[in-house]
């Protein structure tokens, strides 16, 4: 019987070699498993709206997301081209999850609505102490220096009889002390 006689017991050819569909697993006339399709984790990490988000979110959140939408086309419940688009959707818009709001109740510091809005200069200056700063290092000498103090010179800056001041560590609580005779620069 040799070669075509096995190929036509297993309901094969013998025309169909090793690339053939009987070689990957599949039926001829079967439909290809939709599975097959859905892209790779780390394909789809590359991908320019995922990777923005994992500069956003973090790589571990974003992986997730990815995962589960995976899943999803796993399950059938999307096309592997989908797995993408949904990646980004299940991802929240800020790393907080809290969203920007217009504050149009008339009361400038609604207990619902958050903080304040913090100053373009106060915005700077979070984002300049983000980074890597001289928290306890003298950049003139090199040597350790105390934490805070350029955050007290500038506690003490706005009233000229101001000699000390000292600041909680939750922030709660700022105070000044003015010298003998001098009024208090501002408490709080």
């Amino acid at each position: 019987m040799g070669q075509r006689g096995t190929a036509e017991r297993s309901g094969g050819s013998a025309e169909r070699g090793a690339g053939g569909a009987a070689a990957a697993g599949e039926e001829a006339g079967a439909v290809p498993d939709v599975r097959r399709r859905i892209p790779r984790t780390d394909a789809l990490l590359r991908e320019p709206g995922l990777r923005d988000a994992a500069d956003r979110l973090g790589p571990e959140r974003v992986k997730a997301a990815v995962r589960q939408a995976q899943q999803q086309a796993r399950e059938g419940v999307l096309r592997p081209e989908q797995v993408t688009d949904a990646a980004l959707t299940l991802l929240p818009r800020t790393a907080s999850g809290l969203h920007p709001v217009i504050n149009a109740t008339g009361v400038l510091l609604h207990t619902n609505l958050g903080r304040a809005p913090l100053s373009a200069a106060a915005r700077r200056a979070v984002q300049e102490a983000a980074g890597p700063t001289d928290v306890e290092l003298d950049l003139a000498t090199g040597a350790r220096a105390r934490r805070g103090r350029t955050a007290l010179a500038a506690l003490r800056a706005p009233g000229p009889a101001c000699m000390s001041a000292s600041a909680g560590r939750n922030r709660s609580s700022v105070s000044t002390r003015s010298q003998p005779g001098g009024s208090s620069a501002w408490r709080a």
